[in-house]
């Protein structure tokens, strides 16, 4: 039974405890109540409405000014059209006459190696007669020749 007494004598002092904690809770709750608040909301409404029409103000400035910029921006040419047209043809006249003075070195290069064999037989054959007129001639002919290819060969090998 003396387990039970001490039982109730601690609960009897949490009971006390928890009275104790309501009063001060009713305490400061009555304090609460009775102190004043302002609940007077206007002056911020106010500083709102100033900061909306601020914001208003210069939101439709910026509105404004993209519009300005955008008209600028399509009355702007960046390159006029007489100048793309001008270089346009400068370039295709320059095509064309690189294309054609390829054509004429082309043709011109055919026609100098036909003209240079050409020349060619026409001044071996008349070597030949020359040589068949001239038989000493034809003679030191072969020797300067053979001279000429024996230093080749010497210029060669070194």
């Amino acid at each position: 039974m003396a387990k039970l007494d001490e039982l109730l004598e601690i609960l009897t002092e949490e009971m006390e405890s928890f009275k104790s904690s309501i009063k001060q809770m009713e305490k400061v709750s009555n304090q609460l109540n009775n102190s004043e608040i302002q609940r007077d909301i206007s002056s911020i409404n106010y500083k709102q409405d100033e900061l909306k029409k601020a914001q208003e103000h210069y939101f439709q400035t910026e509105r404004e000014n993209i519009l300005e910029v955008r008209k600028k921006v399509k009355q702007a040419k960046l390159v006029p059209k007489w100048l793309l047209i001008l270089s346009c043809i400068t370039f295709f006249s320059g095509f064309l006459v690189s294309t054609y003075a390829i054509y004429e070195v082309r043709g011109s290069w055919d026609k100098q190696v036909i003209a240079y064999n050409k020349g060619k037989e026409i001044s071996i054959d008349e070597y030949d007669l020359f040589f068949k007129d001239n038989k000493q001639a034809y003679g030191q002919y072969l020797k300067w020749r053979e001279a000429q290819k024996k230093s080749q060969n010497n210029q060669s090998k070194k």
